[in-house]
């Protein structure tokens, strides 16, 4: 198949034909020999592979966008105007046309290359109708799942090992690639994003703000496809290692400066909802104790960070271990809250008892 001219290319990214676009090849020379030409189809393509589900090419392609000379920032405008397409498509399955147009300009002034934005919201717009009239993709059911948060080096691991050895409770594991192509992870995908648009543009804006766009697709892939691919069987609560409320540490206690309490609210508040959610609190210098001693070493993400920079990280994670805490009690989950110095069998036996006594266990 041949290379599509820019012409073709921004018109299939105007209509929003985003199957048709992710079809089209695309090709990256090395750094500094790319055209704006290029890298434009190539933007477009990728967010149509974001679109579609299709994020390990998503990845190859943003990968050789990097190795090309691109920049993260221009990534990043591609990934959160494929959000923002998202999200539009999500308001106007909910019959909130005026925020699907709003999310819909939005998306498209972050590609100021490719046209007139009302004149492409317009169009955008009727062709979303026609394809939604035509196919709708029901939201997947909820997942009876356990979160389990606190700051990195508290024991949440431990604990999540030591809870999986308990009949009822078991581990989301991540599926292999077979077993997403066999489950329609696009279809779920899509189907995930109408039920949750709030977290699609909560994450979104979170890495965004950070310039660390790459990051999306890898929470994406490591989180929904884990969460999406399981199929609930009656009786069993599934443990979230690293599940939506967790992973409000890897969205904003890295980033610089004071920790935006007001943006980790939204995140939180835009989670699909766990049936109970464990908090560890444990002080952050032990925690970094445990960390540098640990045989694994540091989180990948610490590993190029001052000591005080750590340092804060870890204050931050606590703080928004506390604030998910609050988030749930306010809409009636059970928090289960484990003391610092509790041994793993002590804790263990508290969230046994806590999901006993709340009837989620049995």
């Amino acid at each position: 198949m041949t290379a599509p001219d820019l012409s073709t290319a921004r018109l299939l990214w105007q209509t929003g034909d985003w199957p048709a676009l992710a079809r089209q090849p695309v090709a990256i020379p090395g750094r500094g020999s790319a055209t704006p030409e290029q890298i434009e189809r190539a933007l477009y393509r990728l967010q149509a592979l974001s679109l579609t589900g299709a994020t390990d090419e998503a990845r190859r392609l943003s990968a050789a966008l990097q190795a090309g000379g691109v920049s993260r920032q221009a990534l990043g405008r591609a990934l959160l105007s494929g959000a923002g397409s998202a999200l539009a498509r999500a308001r106007l399955i909910n019959g909130q046309s005026d925020l699907a147009r709003h999310s819909l300009a939005r998306a498209i002034a972050l590609n100021p290359e490719a046209g007139d934005t009302a004149l492409v919201q317009a169009m955008r717009f009727e062709n979303e109708q026609r394809r939604l009239a035509a196919h709708h993709t029901a939201p997947p059911a909820r997942l009876p799942y356990i979160d389990v948060i606190g700051p990195s080096g508290s024991g949440k691991t431990t604990l999540l090992k030591a809870l999986a050895k308990q009949e009822g409770l078991a581990p989301l594991s991540k599926p292999d690639p077979s077993r997403i192509a066999a489950n329609d992870a696009s279809q779920k995908m899509f189907g995930f994003m109408l039920a949750h648009p709030e977290f699609v543009r909560s994450v979104s804006e979170a890495l965004a703000s950070t310039h660390e766009s790459e990051r999306l697709k890898v929470f994406l892939e490591d989180v929904l496809f884990r969460y999406l691919s399981a199929t609930p069987v009656a009786g069993t609560l599934y443990l979230f290692d690293e599940g939506f409320v967790c992973r409000a540490n890897s969205l904003f206690a890295y980033a610089d400066g004071l920790l935006d309490e007001d943006a980790v609210r939204r995140y939180l508040r835009s989670t699909p909802m766990p049936l109970a959610l464990v908090m560890l609190q444990e002080h952050p210098d032990t925690c970094m104790g445990r960390l540098v001693t640990r045989p694994k070493g540091l989180p990948q993400r610490m590993q190029t960070m001052r000591n005080h920079e750590r340092t804060q990280a870890l204050q931050k994670m606590a703080r928004i271990s506390i604030m998910a805490g609050e988030a749930l009690r306010e809409i009636s989950v059970p928090v289960i809250q484990i003391s610092p110095g509790m041994s793993v069998e002590e804790a263990t036996e508290r969230v046994i008892t806590a999901l006993t006594e709340e009837r989620l266990h049995h």
